[in-house]
């Protein structure tokens, strides 16, 4: 009986050695959302490991959409080059696939380290009574995010998620 656990299978266009992967898991170890080396010591041990698909810990599209403020993001040149860092590491030492999981956690984002209590971190602009002001910022911000993390995730030679695909002509 052959076991398709160690045989390759294609997702879309990407060819992946075998159906090992390894699932996000979250880290809390980013420095202002910046991969870290504990991020290249992590996911470098699976790159090295012989699984087929590596997943980051949920990556956030803005810095207070992330889980905690230990939790890596996506929206700026620095967080790009730290994980491209990583990515290229795992790439160069192993031969697994990279995924990224994209996130946004939300009204509920935000909340403090799990062994500092993980206490929800307020809005600024919730305390001071304007929801509505801070949803409409979200609204006008978003076309322009999106179309900032495909940039970013090309770059990182990151394939985008369906959804983006569906919505966004990618050549």
């Amino acid at each position: 009986m052959n076991s398709y656990l160690f045989s390759p299978i294609s997702l879309s266009d990407v060819s992946i050695p075998n159906r090992i992967v390894v699932a996000p898991m979250c880290q809390y170890s980013a420095n202002e959302g910046n991969a870290t080396d504990w991020h290249l010591m992590h996911l470098g041990q699976f790159a090295v490991s012989g699984v087929g698909l590596i997943f980051t810990e949920a990556v956030g599209v803005e810095m207070s959409g992330r889980i905690s403020p230990g939790c890596l993001a996506l929206c700026t040149d620095e967080h790009e080059q730290n994980l491209k860092r990583v990515v290229d590491f795992c790439h160069d030492f192993g031969n697994a696939k990279m995924g990224i999981q994209i996130a946004h956690a939300g009204r509920k984002g935000s909340t403090e380290l799990p062994w500092l209590g993980g206490k929800p971190i307020p809005s600024k602009d919730l305390e001071a009574g304007k929801p509505m002001d801070h949803l409409q910022r979200l609204m006008q911000q978003q076309v322009g995010r999106h179309l900032r993390l495909l940039m970013r995730m090309a770059f990182l030679e990151l394939k985008p998620p369906s959804w983006m695909q569906q919505s966004v002509q990618i050549g």
